[in-house]
């Protein structure tokens, strides 16, 4: 049986140089410097992070996290897991695989 779980609260963003802010997604940290016609908005890269919950499946089951609004890239961390995503960001093996090692 399919379930979706959705882990848009209690997120903390980070921009290089300034402390963690707490956010809920969808998120932009440029929301308005991208609108004050100075073509000066930061392009650089930020930190989304959050503790998602333990999730336990049944045997074969699958894990799927997905960013929907990645504009370019993402990195995603799944404790020591790294996997980049890129267009359409979803991990999905990756978890799988971390999920059936559990």
């Amino acid at each position: 049986m399919r379930s979706t779980l959705n882990f848009n609260s209690h997120w903390q963003f980070t921009k290089p140089g300034t402390a963690p802010v707490a956010v809920t997604l969808p998120h932009t940290w440029n929301a308005v410097d991208g609108q004050d016609g100075g073509n000066d908005y930061y392009r650089g890269t930020c930190c989304y992070t959050t503790v998602l919950p333990d999730i336990v499946l049944p045997e074969n089951g699958r894990a799927v996290l997905q960013f929907d609004a990645v504009a370019m890239t993402a990195e995603a961390t799944v404790e020591e897991l790294i996997g980049s995503i890129h267009p359409h960001p979803t991990v999905n093996e990756a978890l799988s695989e971390r999920a059936k090692a559990r």
